[in-house]
């Protein structure tokens, strides 16, 4: 209905067709129009590729030909020969000579027009007048570009841009051009775009799958892929879920080696996704999120991983210092006697990974007073590159300059104490 007027012009645009023809039935509701085009050459197509349907017929090839034409016309005052040369050349159209007419002392040299123009005819007029109108509709306007593989197309001020998510992903993918005719912030917003893969993890473990099983393939599907900014939602949240479920399944299991076990090999899959998602490779899905939404991620991540390391600190009976070592994750979960405990430090090993970043010293009274039962139970982290995950200050630089270093017992995360606790970081 919009190809009515775009006919057989080199260059054709339209601002929009649902205020001309469609009409607006849901007044103030972001719209968008799919535009399909073909550009028509000028040498006539195959019968074959006008018809995407159709199936080449086996005669045509490519063709080499070559021809040649003489003639000769001569009167009584000049004379001027009309050649057609030797045409060699690799096509889909048929053979068609190519004819050079000139005189005969400069029979192949081009001629040259030094003359200077002193006038511009009217056509030159109306065509500048046509390119300067067309570009001042797009003066308001964000101007094409392909980020996050999709192509975000000419986008008018105040407006939102709105289309389906990558392949291979659910959901819609959003970008706002701002008043100033430039998009907002560096990246679309993609907190809604959800792979497949994923999708079908939270089916498994709601069909009451292994948690084990389920918690090993997130681990392994984080390291491999790359994600969208919805999948770093969905995957700090399943990371929760993981540990409620397997709290639940504990009750209904005997042998005590069994279950710490269990809850062993999960929080070694969770400190494992984990550190995935804080690698340089999903850098990208964190820009996916806005500011809001990337605080709330990075929440979901501490709280997941931190909910699994007190789930085996509950478990384990015996005491033990239970260290993980990941790329971007250090944590050591901790069991103990109350009436024996003694400072702790943390990396308790200078040979341990970015033990060099943080060290932290909790003092023996402020251990010996939040025992439960006579026991103990400490859960320390280090985090490394957390600054993908906290936003930007309010005028867009980083604030974060160190590692994030953590510290909790298992009675609670909020908690005084008697005596100062001493931390030093690398700055």
């Amino acid at each position: 209905m919009c190809d009515k007027h775009q006919v057989w012009l080199k260059t054709c645009m339209f601002s929009s067709c649902r205020e001309f023809i469609f009409g607006d039935p849901c007044p103030g509701t972001s719209k968008y129009v799919e535009v399909h085009y073909t550009c028509k050459p000028a040498k006539p197509r195959p019968p074959w590729l006008l018809d995407l349907s159709a199936t080449p017929s086996p005669d045509w090839k490519y063709k080499t030909t070559t021809s040649t034409t003489t003639s000769t016309t001569t009167t009584t005052q000049s004379t001027t020969v009309s050649t057609t040369f030797p045409t060699v050349r690799s096509s889909l159209v048929t053979n068609a000579p190519v004819t050079i007419n000139s005189d005969r002392k400069n029979l192949l040299r081009p001629k040259r027009n030094n003359k200077r123009k002193d006038f511009i005819t009217p056509n030159e007029v109306e065509s500048s007048v046509d390119k300067e109108s067309e570009l001042n509709l797009y003066i308001d306007h964000c101007h094409p570009t392909n980020v996050r593989g999709l192509f975000w197309n000419w986008t008018r001020t105040d407006e939102m841009a709105i289309q389906p998510c990558p392949g291979g992903s659910s959901g819609f993918a959003r970008w706002r051009c701002t008043s100033n005719a430039a998009w907002n912030l560096d990246s679309p917003d993609l907190s809604e775009c959800q792979a497949h893969w994923i999708t079908r993890l939270e089916t498994r473990l709601r069909n009451g799958e292994s948690v084990i099983k389920v918690s090993t393939d997130l681990a392994a599907v984080t390291e491999t892929r790359s994600l969208y900014g919805g999948d770093l939602l969905i995957t700090t949240q399943l990371m929760q879920s993981l540990a409620h479920r397997l709290r639940q399944d504990l009750f209904s299991i005997a042998s005590q080696e069994q279950k710490e076990t269990l809850v062993t090999e999960l929080m070694q899959n969770i400190q494992k996704t984990a550190s995935n998602l804080l690698d340089d490779v999903q850098e990208a899905a964190w820009n996916d999120l806005r500011p809001v939404e990337r605080a709330s991620a990075g929440t979901s991540l501490i709280l997941g991983i931190e909910e699994n390391a007190f789930l085996v600190a509950d478990t384990v009976n015996n005491e033990k210092n239970l260290v993980d070592v990941t790329n971007n994750i250090l944590s050591s979960v901790r069991i103990m006697q109350s009436r024996d405990a003694r400072p702790q430090d943390f990396p308790s090993l200078d040979s341990l990974h970015m033990a060099e970043e943080a060290h932290l010293v909790v003092p023996s009274q402020s251990v010996r007073e939040h025992g439960v039962n006579g026991a103990v139970r400490l859960v320390f982290f280090l985090y490394d590159k957390m600054d993908r995950v906290l936003p930007s200050s309010t005028n867009g630089v980083k604030f974060l300059n160190s590692k994030v270093v953590s510290a909790a017992v298992s009675k609670g995360r909020h908690i005084r104490v008697t005596q100062p606790i001493k931390l030093t970081l690398k700055h």
